[in-house]
């Protein structure tokens, strides 16, 4: 493997201000933790076009955290496929709070708050 560029533009932090936001799901992805986990992140972009991004655990039933949030854009029964594709581009309304970690602060997003607009 050759060696390619390695340079990276140091950028400035953004923080995403507490409160409510309107926002766009952006994308939708699938993810595997090193504990076998399987997520759903869906990512939100704020009207200045900062993402910021929610996990749920990647099972959809009528009271799980995702099927909650699913049932808000479409109708789900149990038995058939849900296309999660069908949220992108969705209007939304989100609420979010900065919690501090070892690794920094970050924009959380309280999943019970995101409404369609």
């Amino acid at each position: 493997m050759e060696n390619e560029d390695l340079e990276l533009l140091v950028e400035e932090a953004v923080k995403v201000e507490d409160g409510s936001h309107e926002a766009e799901i952006s994308n939708i992805e699938i993810r595997n933790t090193p504990q076998n986990y399987v997520y759903c992140d869906i990512f939100f972009k704020l009207s200045d076009g900062v993402e910021v991004k929610c996990g749920f655990p990647a099972k959809i039933t009528s009271n799980s955290s995702l099927g909650v949030l699913v049932k808000k854009f479409m109708p789900i029964k149990a038995g058939e496929k849900v296309d999660l594709k069908k949220l992108i581009g969705r209007k939304v309304k989100i609420t979010t709070f900065n919690k501090k970690t070892d690794r920094g602060e970050f924009a959380r997003v309280v999943k019970e708050s995101i409404t369609v607009v």
